[in-house]
Formats: C-alpha cells, sequence, structure tokens
C-alpha cells in the first residue's frame, strides 16, 4: 500500500451516529413498536366485487313552485342522554380496557363457534368495548376494526398506543419540557394519571416515564379522569 494511502485513512474521522438532539445537550431516547404484526388475520376466499347499479334517469326539470309558510316555533333543548351500563359488568359503555393475553382471537360474534376475524399480538394494546353480551365484548381497536373478546381476555389495565408520528414523552406537562424519550408511532404503554381538565396525561413505556398529550395517543377519552 502507498503510504500517502495509508496516512489518508489513519486521519480520515470516523462517521458519526445519527442522534436525536436534546435539550439536555445528550440524545433522546427513541422508543421503537415491536417489529411484529399487531394482529394476523385469517385466510379467507375473495368475494367479486359487485355490479354497480345503473344509474336512474333524471327527471324532467320543473318550475319551482313558491310556497309560503310559516317558520315552526324553537324547540326546547333536548334532555341529556342517559348513559349506557353494560348488561354484565354494570359499568358505563363506551370504555377502554386492554388486551390481557398473546395471543387474543377477535370473532365475527359472541361465541367460539363464530368465525375468527383476527388473531392479536400484542399484550397490552388499548380496545374501546361497545358492547356486552354473555361474558364477550364488542370491543374497537385504534384501526377502527370491530369484533367480539372474551371478557376473560381483557384487562382494565389502562393503555395507550402512539398514532401517526413521532411524539415526545415529555418531564413535565409543559410543551417547553425537554423529552425524556421520543415514542414511535406503534409504541403501547401505560396510563398512570390523567386530569380532566388537562390536556396531559402521566404515563410510561419501557422504563420510560414522562407525560403525553392525550390527543397525540389512542386510548383515552378527550375529557376523562384515569387515576
Amino acid at each position: 500500500m502507498k503510504p500517502w494511502l495509508v496516512l489518508a485513512l489513519l486521519i480520515a474521522p470516523p462517521a458519526l451516529a445519527q442522534q436525536t438532539p436534546s435539550v439536555l445537550g445528550h440524545p433522546t431516547p427513541v422508543v421503537q413498536a415491536p417489529k411484529t404484526a399487531k394482529a394476523q388475520k385469517p385466510h379467507t376466499a375473495t368475494k367479486p366485487a359487485p355490479k354497480p347499479a345503473p344509474k336512474p334517469e333524471a327527471p324532467p326539470a320543473t318550475a319551482p313552485e313558491t310556497v309560503t309558510t310559516t317558520p315552526p316555533a324553537p324547540a326546547a333543548p333536548a334532555p341529556p342522554p342517559e348513559p349506557v351500563i353494560g348488561s354484565d359488568s354494570k359499568l358505563p359503555l363506551p370504555r377502554f380496557m386492554s388486551l390481557n393475553n398473546d395471543p387474543v382471537n377477535m370473532r365475527e360474534g359472541p361465541g367460539r363457534t363464530d368465525e375468527l376475524m383476527w388473531i392479536y399480538h400484542r399484550r397490552d394494546l388499548p380496545v374501546e368495548v361497545l358492547r356486552e353480551r354473555d361474558g364477550w365484548r364488542l370491543v374497537r381497536d385504534s384501526e377502527n376494526v370491530r369484533g367480539w373478546i372474551s371478557a376473560i381476555a381483557l384487562s382494565a389495565r389502562r393503555t395507550f398506543v402512539v398514532q401517526g408520528a413521532d411524539r415526545p414523552l415529555r418531564s413535565r406537562s409543559d410543551d417547553t419540557a425537554p423529552p425524556v424519550a421520543i415514542l414511535k408511532p406503534g409504541v403501547v404503554g401505560r396510563i398512570r394519571s390523567c386530569v380532566p381538565a388537562s390536556p396531559w396525561c402521566e404515563a410510561e413505556t419501557q422504563g420510560y416515564r414522562g407525560y403525553l398529550k392525550r390527543d397525540d395517543v389512542w386510548g383515552v377519552g378527550p375529557n376523562e379522569a384515569v387515576n
């Protein structure tokens, strides 16, 4: 090897690792979601697309009639709707819960003989309970998939899933607070507490604890209190 080539290799600076800047002067940890699929869909035959219905013919144009009407009196304000209570749990509906097992089966109906729709492999994934029937719960997940899950596969433990984009887990409930970690979409964690009047929730995931905007995650209502 030529001497000048050896000298160039010795003085060349090593490539810098890509880091996430932090106001603390240190790289902010980045929390990734597991690479395993959230759910597996059983194989089903593809149904042929239905043929479009013929468009109805437009009726002939006619001159508009002039009708004079008296405006109705303003209606009285409707009373607030009565809260819906689950037939099994006697708890309010809808409400958030989380998957207690791995795997968890989602079916088309409330029974073990009903067709299997999805197999979830994400313990602690939040779901919203919509209905109850004989030990089964009709739930929807963060992607608006709906189906029936056995009640014993659900937990009252409150969790969240990050959606849309990277979200900062901050050291305080303040937009200017330094981030403890950056959470990637799909990260699941625990909700420790939420104050109804506050847009922030205290949360933790994979050993990091801090504050998240409730609008940045799925698994908690807009003004819901979590203790």
